[in-house]
């Protein structure tokens, strides 16, 4: 798990693929309001899911192929994780995770 702690406004690139399925990152949010947690740079297809400290589901986002995937939300003053899927988990792709206020 990668922390943004809260540091937001903050991208990270990372892989997701066979042999490594899901990453999470975790992010503190401190003043509440519109937040956008996003993928690009996709090689393979990828997904995007959005929880909150209490693992509540928040959203998500599954577009197809090598397209961008981004969950926009109003958020409160908590902690949060987004994780990112590869998806069927066989498709190998890097891709860079973009947390910022918007």
């Amino acid at each position: 798990m990668c922390e943004f702690g809260s540091n937001i406004s903050r991208s990270q690139n990372d892989f997701v693929g066979s042999s490594d399925q899901f990453d999470y990152y975790k992010f503190s949010v401190s003043e509440g309001g519109n937040y956008r947690v996003r993928i690009d740079n996709l090689a393979a297809d990828a997904d995007l899911t959005l929880y909150n400290s209490n693992q509540v589901f928040l959203g998500s986002s599954v577009n197809s192929g090598t397209t961008s995937d981004a969950i926009t939300s109003n958020l409160t003053p908590d902690t949060y994780y987004a994780r990112v899927a590869s998806f069927l988990n066989t498709n190998n792709t890097n891709y860079t995770v973009t947390v910022e206020p918007v």
